[in-house]
């Protein structure tokens, strides 16, 4: 046996000196080590995305032909405590539709949805527009999302006169105690009229 260090082959591989620096040692504190050092910092952005009208047969809406234009925004599935190894007995990222974004260090984030709206001339259809929001969460299996609160209105974050709206989400829970697997469906509804629904495009970020 060669000496440690030594003759071939170890004189290839000197010692190396133990260096716990960095998350990757022990992402998931599994072992008795130090905690690991600091963790990537938390940034999701979406680009800017035309939504997608759908002429639907729709009760919330009262028309005379029965229909509403229906359009939605969903942010992906966040991972608000991505540090967790474990995540549900369904939990298995290989599948498809069970990843989650994650978001580092996620106290004290925000859901910024921001969204362009049409030009002047089609202020009197933004009128029309009905716009709510529901959030939905899950605390252990992003395979298992469920809502978490009743629809909200949120009609009053645009009015006419300016180019874009704002609307910021703050998830459930308290900072760094937030649930941890959370997503946003915002909805778009309209009567559907001979006038086509106006053109908004919507971008959103996590930070």
């Amino acid at each position: 046996m060669y000496p440690r260090g030594g003759a071939f082959p170890y004189a290839e591989f000197p010692d190396q000196p133990y260096d716990p620096s960095g998350v990757l040692y022990n992402p998931g504190q599994t072992n008795p080590f130090p905690n690991p050092g600091p963790a990537p910092v938390a940034f999701w952005h979406q680009p800017e995305l035309p939504l997608t009208w759908v002429s639907v047969v729709d009760a919330v809406t009262t028309t005379p032909t029965g229909t509403a234009w229906v359009a939605s925004w969903t942010s992906p599935r966040f991972d608000l405590h991505p540090e967790q190894r474990g995540a549900g007995l369904n939990y298995n990222i290989a599948t498809p539709g069970n990843g989650a974004q994650p978001i580092w260090q996620s106290a004290g984030k925000i859901l910024h949805t921001f969204w362009t709206l049409p030009a002047p001339a089609d202020s009197a259809t933004m009128a029309q527009i009905q716009i709510t929001s529901q959030e939905s969460a899950s605390p252990d299996d992003p395979a298992r999302l469920a809502t978490i609160t009743s629809v909200q209105q949120m009609s009053d974050v645009y009015s006419t006169g300016k180019q874009a709206a704002y609307q910021g989400f703050i998830p459930p829970g308290g900072g760094g105690s937030y649930i941890r697997f959370w997503s946003v469906t915002v909805t778009f509804r309209r009567p559907n009229t001979a006038v086509a629904p106006p053109n908004i495009t919507l971008r959103g970020g996590f930070y």
